[in-house]
């Protein structure tokens, strides 16, 4: 009888040393397999304001921003995909970690065009769900400010700490006619939209705190000799929200990494205590031409 009972507990002690051994084979053959488990999510909202530029400019915010999020990003990441314009807000796809959706979203994104995202993993996390509708979205979003704010609320869904990624041709400038002049009065009510209100800045700041959303402005204007309307309220809204504004820009794939490295490091300590002193901080500013802040 004793060595039956031995011989069934040997049984069973090979058994589960068998099963440990397949189970860490299929860790090794799929590490993505525990890091979606132990890994924290983080949520990154991108934001096109106008198309790119030419052709070439295209292709290569698409191919940076695509290999940035395969290579960089992890599996447990979401990302939703918005655009502006100066027209009207759109989401082309909502929170989503399908990279092949995000890839449809952004190639239309960087276009010009609309796009119509698949439905989200997880509904209780959606931009979509708390975006306001119809009459309400565009009186909201009658200014650049305002697109800020209802992007932050809608994202206070999402648990954690957000990153809202602007990708513009100059904050305001690339949307003036043929003659017209940025440090001059207003020449279009496109421009308008994206013209300095200090009455706006507050709450368009404690919207983006609320919501812990960190601000990174990727100004992708190349005319250095021009001011664009919106510029300086961006970048004083990166600092404050703990973000980076980007300009001038020369290495997207670069910045990009800065974001996620940001992610990384930014301790609770630490980013309480920016935001605190964010009234009084220098601004950040990321140099894409000098390589530093």
């Amino acid at each position: 009888m004793a060595r039956s009972v031995r011989a069934a507990f040997w049984v069973l002690i090979s058994a589960c040393c068998l099963l440990s051994r397949a189970a860490q084979g299929q860790s090794l053959n799929n590490p993505f397999a525990a890091a979606t488990v132990s890994e924290p999510e983080h949520y990154f909202i991108l934001l096109f304001d106008f198309p790119a530029g030419g052709q070439h400019q295209i292709d290569e915010l698409n191919t940076a921003v695509n290999t940035w999020i395969a290579g960089k990003l992890l599996p447990g990441d979401g990302v939703a995909v918005a655009s502006y314009y100066g027209c009207e807000l759109q989401v082309q796809q909502d929170f989503t970690r399908d990279r092949d959706a995000l890839a449809a979203a952004i190639a239309d994104a960087v276009r010009g065009r609309s796009h119509i995202g698949r439905v989200p993993e997880d509904s209780a996390v959606s931009l979509l769900s708390r975006l306001p509708q119809g009459d309400v979205l565009a009186r909201r979003t009658a200014s650049f400010y305002g697109v800020l704010q209802v992007l932050a609320e809608a994202a206070e869904g999402a648990p954690g700490r957000k990153n809202l990624l602007v990708f513009s041709k100059g904050f305001g400038r690339s949307h003036l006619f043929e003659g017209e002049s940025a440090s001059g009065p207003a020449g279009s009510p496109i421009q308008e939209k994206y013209l300095a209100d200090r009455s706006l800045y507050d709450p368009t700041l404690q919207a983006l705190r609320e919501a812990r959303v960190n601000l990174y402005p990727v100004d992708l204007a190349t005319d250095y000799r021009e001011t664009y309307p919106l510029a300086g309220v961006m970048c004083q809204l990166a600092a404050a929200t703990g973000g980076r504004y980007f300009y001038p820009v020369t290495n997207v794939s670069g910045l990009l990494d800065r974001v996620t490295e940001d992610e990384s490091a930014d301790l609770p300590v630490d980013r309480s205590e920016r935001i605190a002193g964010a009234r009084t901080a220098p601004v950040r500013v990321e140099s894409q031409a000098a390589g530093r802040e």
